[in-house]
């Protein structure tokens, strides 16, 4: 190649119906075909394998979320919101007077902190005071 080629990919302008030759001057040669490092068909392919990679697995994670929620909403079928609610509530309650009895190792500043916190969250709940 030692006279500069012109890339052989066609190119569409913005609103053209028509397309032309690329304008860039090619740096590698495909199958005898020159191409620029735009078109050129190893880039493109891997560019286009990394975003299809990307995708399904942001599709993947997406997919385990929706599946996640459906079975949650099968789950309580039939069960009032304020029951849903109320059970969420007592798990949460459970979890925090677990949390307020638990011993520190030290005397923690932050321990203490938390527990002030956790001691006004349970006082917000319904239900009975620790």
């Amino acid at each position: 190649m030692s006279e500069k080629q012109q890339c052989c990919a066609r190119v569409y302008a913005s609103g053209a119906w028509r397309s032309s030759q690329c304008s860039k001057a090619s740096k590698v040669v495909r199958d005898g075909m020159p191409y620029c490092t735009i078109h050129d068909p190893v880039r493109v392919k891997e560019k286009s394998d990394a975003r299809s990679a990307k995708w399904n697995s942001e599709w993947a994670a997406k997919s385990e979320e929706m599946k996640r929620q459906r079975v949650c909403v099968n789950a309580c079928k039939g069960i009032p919101t304020a029951e849903l609610e109320a059970g969420v509530l007592g798990d949460m309650r459970e979890a925090l007077v677990w949390l307020l009895n638990v011993e520190p190792n030290h005397n923690d500043v932050y321990y203490s902190d938390l527990s002030d916190r956790v001691r006004a969250i349970i006082s917000r709940l319904p239900g009975e005071a620790p």
